[in-house]
Parts: C-alpha cells; structure tokens; sequence
C-alpha cells in the first residue's frame, strides 16, 4: 500500500511540474530539446557546440530568427537578431 502512495505522489509530483513552465515572448516549449548551453545567443547566432544525442533538456527555446541574448543566464529571454546589442544588418 505504502508503494502505491508513492507512485500517486510521484506521479503528482510530475504533473504539477508540467503544468508549471510557462514560456516567454519569442519561446516556445520543447520536451526534449537542447539544454541551455547548446541554444543560439547574441555573440553566437549560429552556435555549433556539440551536444550529445543523449541530453534531453525539457525547457523553452527560440522561435526561429530569435536568439538568447546570453548563455550567463536562463532567464534570459530570446530576442529577434536584428535586436542584439551591436548587430549590423545589411541592408
């Protein structure tokens, strides 16, 4: 009976969670996407780390055309690229 209590709080547990993340303006939410330190950024647009197959990140991520302004932070929302600090657009 013990086991069984467990599960069901478990199982609580993860759907509270779930229902918990809340993406931003520019995000969108991904089950299994790339951990932060992989996402595309201001100073990296077209970030090429290698990310194992195996990591599995549960998090919001940029729409396309849009980037994080850094990888110091999680919070840090996703922005256009014409909007990064110092970005020169052809025109």
């Amino acid at each position: 009976m013990a086991y069984m209590k467990y599960i069901i709080f478990l199982l609580s547990v993860i759907c509270i969670t779930d229902a918990a993340v809340t993406c931003g303006t520019n995000e969108y939410m991904e089950r299994c996407g790339r951990p932060f330190s992989c996402q595309p950024t201001c100073a990296e647009p077209n970030r090429t780390v290698v990310c194992s197959m195996f990591i599995c990140a549960r998090g919001c991520e940029c729409n396309k055309g849009c980037v994080r302004m850094t990888d110091q932070d999680e919070d840090n929302p996703c922005i256009e690229i014409a909007q990064c600090p110092g970005q020169i657009i052809n025109k």
